[in-house]
């Protein structure tokens, strides 16, 4: 059996990510760590997220074993490389309130309200993927012509002064919940 720790695995999928095609043994790694994994599940089945993605491939509901391991990577990955820094970020925020933090009244809407403000001030995930234009367009006064590379700034859009008032400030009683992290 196959045991990798989860700093292994987070680090597996930062380097695959950043560095792509250019760190093959990296990816080679990562795919070797999921086809075990599945391997694994297959024989041991249970109340997980793994088994129930494998019941998914059994129904035809995932399309590949190819799609199953993608969807795998990116919840392992993504899930770090998001949840560690919004939980440095929820902690520092509410450290720096003044007054009681909302996360520690109890109430679940205000703590909710609170945590989808942090969200919106410090977005774990800054900027989208690459993507790239179909068509000529012009956005704001900017031309975007046919396959220029476009990143969507999803920290920009929730700092909008046009969508928040006093975006640079967290609230504890601001309602968040239309921010894009």
């Amino acid at each position: 059996e196959q045991r990798k720790e989860p700093t292994d695995c987070f680090d597996l999928f930062c380097r695959v990510v950043s560095l792509g095609p250019r760190d093959r043994p990296a990816g080679e790694s990562a795919a070797s760590y999921l086809d075990g994994l599945i391997d694994y599940k297959r024989a041991h089945r249970g109340d997980d997220l793994t088994t129930a993605l494998l019941d998914d491939l059994d129904r035809g509901w995932l399309r590949s074993e190819g799609e199953l391991r993608a969807t795998l990577f990116v919840l392992l990955g993504a899930g770090h490389t998001t949840t560690f820094p919004f939980l440095g970020a929820a902690i520092l925020r509410s450290l720096q309130l003044r007054g009681r933090p909302a996360v520690l009244t109890g109430e679940p809407e205000t703590c909710r309200r609170w945590l989808d403000e942090v969200l919106r001030y410090d977005s774990p995930v800054q900027a989208s993927q690459r993507r790239y234009a179909l068509a000529d367009v012009s956005i704001g006064g900017v031309r975007i012509a046919t396959g220029d590379t476009v990143i969507l700034s999803f920290a920009a859009a929730n700092r909008d002064p046009g969508r928040f008032d006093h975006p640079d400030e967290p609230s504890q009683e601001r309602d968040s919940r239309a921010h894009l992290a």
